[in-house]
C-alpha cells in the first residue's frame, strides 16, 4: 500500500467522521435512533487524523523545500476555516475552533525549527535537547491558546512520530519505526482525549505501507478535499435548517 492510497484510506473515514460531526449529530438530537449512527462513524473518523500525521512526518523528512509545506498548509488553513466552522458548529465564524490545517502549519513549522536546531548543534550537546524540547512545548502552547483541532494534542503525537522516523532510519526495519511511530503517537492521542481509541485502527493499513509515495497527481486537490468537504457537509447542514 503507497501513500495515496493510504492518503485516500485518511480523506474517506475524515468525511465519515465530519457527516457524523456535522450532520448526523443534529438529526440524532431529533431521533435517537441515529446516536448509534453517529457513535459509528465517529470512531472509523478516528482513523484519519493518526495516517494525516504519518503522511506529514514522511512528507516533511523527504521534502525538498519545506518552507513550501509551510506556505501551502497555512494559507489552506485560513480558506478552509470559514467552512470548518459552518460545517461542524453552524456558525460564520467561532473564534473556539480552529481547523486542523492550522495543527499541521504548526507541526510543519515545529519541524523546520528541529531540523535546523539538530543540524547546528551536535548530538552531543545537551542544549540540542533543551532547544528541541523547548520548541516542541512552544508550538503545542500556541496550539491550545489558538484552540486549533486536536490542540497540543496533535502537536506532540505529531513530534513522537518525527522523533521515531528520525531516531531509526534504517530501511531494513522501515515497517516496524513505521507501526511504532504510529502507535506512540495514537498512545499520545488517546491520553489526550479517551474518545481517540479508533485511532489505533490506523495501525492496520500503516502496517501495509511499502513507503512508496504512489502516482500522486494534482496534489492541491488533496489540499482542497479538506476545505471541498467541509463546503458540501455545511450545504446539507445549512439545507437541514
Amino acid at each position: 500500500m503507497d501513500a495515496k492510497k493510504l492518503k485516500w484510506i485518511a480523506m474517506i473515514t475524515m468525511l465519515l467522521d465530519h457527516l457524523g460531526a456535522g450532520v448526523i449529530r443534529i438529526m440524532a438530537k431529533n431521533d435517537p435512533a441515529y446516536s448509534e449512527l453517529y457513535d459509528v462513524l465517529r470512531f472509523v473518523g478516528r482513523i484519519a487524523f493518526p495516517i494525516f500525521l504519518f503522511l506529514m512526518v514522511e512528507g516533511v523528512i523527504h521534502t525538498s523545500s519545506i518552507l513550501r509545506y509551510i506556505r501551502d498548509l497555512l494559507i489552506f488553513a485560513f480558506v478552509s476555516d470559514f467552512f470548518f466552522d459552518l460545517a461542524l458548529f453552524g456558525k460564520n465564524f467561532d473564534i473556539k475552533h480552529q481547523n486542523v490545517y492550522f495543527t499541521l502549519f504548526l507541526c510543519t513549522l515545529l519541524t523546520f525549527g528541529v531540523i535546523n536546531v539538530c543540524a547546528v548543534l551536535p548530538a552531543s550537546d545537551a542544549l540540542r535537547y533543551d532547544l528541541v524540547l523547548f520548541l516542541t512545548a512552544a508550538a503545542s502552547w500556541v496550539a491550545y491558546l489558538i484552540k486549533c483541532d486536536y490542540k497540543y494534542g496533535g502537536v506532540l503525537a505529531f513530534f513522537v512520530m518525527l522523533a521515531v522516523k528520525m531516531a531509526f532510519k534504517d530501511p531494513f526495519y522501515a515497517k516496524q519505526t513505521n507501526v511504532l511511530a504510529v502507535f506512540l503517537g495514537c498512545i499520545v492521542l488517546y491520553l489526550y482525549n479517551k474518545n481517540e481509541l479508533g485511532a489505533f485502527a490506523a495501525l492496520l493499513p500503516v502496517f501495509f505501507y511499502n513507503g512508496k509515495r504512489g502516482n500522486i497527481k494534482y496534489k492541491y486537490f488533496y489540499y482542497a478535499y479538506y476545505p471541498l468537504h467541509l463546503a458540501l457537509i455545511a450545504i446539507i447542514r445549512v439545507s437541514m435548517g
